[in-house]
């Protein structure tokens, strides 16, 4: 069985939206993992669904980044 991976303060950035986004992405990931090390046929469905969300949450955080980054005038926006 995988090991999962889970938050610690230490990854935090302070911002509390992006933490949010963080630990989601992360417990998808972790999802996904559980799939693969599992036999049951049910988890291949399960598995798309986990990796399509992982996408949308994926694509809406780095929205959420490039946003951030933005407003704050980062130079290489």
């Amino acid at each position: 069985m995988p090991t999962p991976i889970h938050w610690n303060s230490d990854y935090s950035l302070g911002n509390e939206t992006l933490d949010h986004q963080h630990k989601a992405i992360l417990e998808l990931c972790d999802g996904l993992s559980d799939c693969l090390a599992d036999p049951d046929p049910d988890c291949e469905k399960k598995f798309h669904d986990t990796f399509s969300e992982l996408m949308v949450q994926a694509r809406a955080h780095f929205s959420t980044e490039q946003d951030l980054l933005e407003k704050s005038g980062h130079p290489d926006i």
